[in-house]
């Protein structure tokens, strides 16, 4: 719903939840048109709750961070300005490891 309305001081367009087998797979935030300054933030945010990761980018993100534990893997980034599906979205993405192997070897 609309309970959750800022993360890290920055506006929230959406919090999609996943589910497999009834069991919470995978969160997904999605930034309202982030400023500069609201990427940064966000950026040193995660780096302060999980430690300093390089950044990256490629064709499809501006930037790319991410974190791979053992239970979990956990990505920032910022969607490229030049894709048509969702350009210059900011989004951070959670999900389950266990349950990520579930889901790609479930044949449905």
């Amino acid at each position: 719903g609309k309970d959750i309305n800022m993360v890290f001081g920055t506006f929230v367009r959406k919090i999609s939840l996943g589910f497999f087998n009834n069991k919470l797979y995978t969160i997904s935030i999605y930034f309202i048109t982030p400023t500069n300054n609201d990427e940064i933030r966000i950026q040193n945010e995660l780096k302060e709750l999980f430690g300093s990761q390089p950044i990256s980018n490629d064709s499809k993100y501006e930037w790319v961070i991410s974190w791979d534990g053992k239970k979990a893997y956990l990505q920032s980034n910022k969607i490229s300005c030049s894709e048509k599906y969702d350009p210059c979205i900011v989004e951070i993405f959670l999900f389950s490891k266990k349950l990520r192997t579930a889901v790609l070897n479930n044949q449905f």
